[in-house]
């Protein structure tokens, strides 16, 4: 249970995080949870990825927001629309840079 402070805390850091644009929301994600272990088992790798999800008609669109390979500065705004496939893990990625790493595998990757 909260205390009253926290309560307070959580909702200001909510109203917060509801200010930011998405490429602002996936790079507080992914430094909020880097180096998290979701596993149980030792070494298995598990880890939280972004993702966005889109009805089509034959079921649900999976994609996975992956940051670029350098943190060269980009505007706050800057779209996430560079798509691509791993080469090495298989799964559909998007990011706002070309040049970007897979948030499953960690592979580095390019998105057009």
């Amino acid at each position: 249970m909260l205390t009253a402070n926290e309560m307070l805390m959580k909702t200001e850091a909510l109203k917060w995080v509801a200010t930011l644009s998405d490429k602002q929301f996936a790079e507080f994600f992914y430094e909020a949870t880097h180096g998290r272990d979701t596993s149980d088992i030792p070494d298995e790798g598990g880890h939280f990825v972004l993702a966005d999800v889109a009805r089509i008609e034959s079921g649900w669109e999976i994609n996975y927001i992956a940051v670029p390979q350098d943190y060269d500065e980009w505007i706050d705004d800057a779209p996430i629309c560079q798509e691509g496939e791993c080469a090495q893990c298989g799964s559909v990625v998007r990011s706002w840079a070309k040049d970007l790493v897979c948030p499953v595998c960690g592979t580095n990757g390019y998105g057009s």
